[in-house]
């Protein structure tokens, strides 16, 4: 992939990331997970390990949007590079 499609990979990622809806979202999914893990019973550990999991989901997500943010800053910072 060229660094002009890193480039626009990252802003692509940052606009997603910056979307009121995904924050919303990725905010409520995480909330509802924590409060399934925190008021389960004491006996439901396949409630509360099913919770871990899907919250480590969202944050996989979320995790390689960053990323591709990232790579498309270092993309523009090679592209301005003198001698890219």
């Amino acid at each position: 992939m060229s660094l002009v499609d890193e480039q626009e990979r990252g802003r692509r990622a940052t606009a997603i990331l910056s979307d009121p809806i995904l924050k919303e979202a990725l905010s409520e999914i995480r909330n509802s997970y924590i409060t399934a893990w925190s008021q389960s019973d004491d006996s439901d550990a396949e409630l509360r390990e099913r919770a871990f999991f899907l919250l480590r989901a969202v944050d996989a997500f979320e995790g390689h949007l960053k990323s591709v943010v990232t790579t498309g800053d270092m993309a523009t910072r090679q592209i301005a590079a003198p001698y890219h």
